[in-house]
């Protein structure tokens, strides 16, 4: 759907970012698994931003490597996907149902 001023959105999954245009991104251009470093880049937020996502449950990972602060976050590229196309849903139901951006905080 064009927004107001004609420009049409167009969905490129975090896979084309790593050099590959498949839907998919279980490919040798991609691999199976992210770091937190990563998701940053794809989504363009900060470490911190990307954090919360993981620590909230929004955005599901996983902890590798030893316990507490030694671990290290993984997050499935498939996972990432989800949940960027769980994002566009949200966005546009919120939309279509009228809310505007100034009535929501960030």
């Amino acid at each position: 759907m064009p927004g107001l001023d004609g420009f049409v959105p167009v969905f490129r999954p975090a896979c084309a970012l790593f050099g590959t245009a498949s839907r998919t991104c279980q490919t040798p251009d991609m691999p199976r698994f992210l770091t937190l470093a990563d998701v940053t880049e794809v989504l363009n937020i900060s470490m911190t931003q990307a954090y919360a996502l993981v620590n909230s449950g929004d955005l599901p990972a996983m902890k590798v490597g030893g316990q507490g602060k030694a671990g290290q976050w993984r997050v499935e590229a498939d996972q990432l996907e989800a949940y960027i196309e769980r994002m566009y849903a949200q966005t546009r139901a919120r939309i279509e149902s009228g809310a505007s951006e100034a009535g929501h905080q960030q």
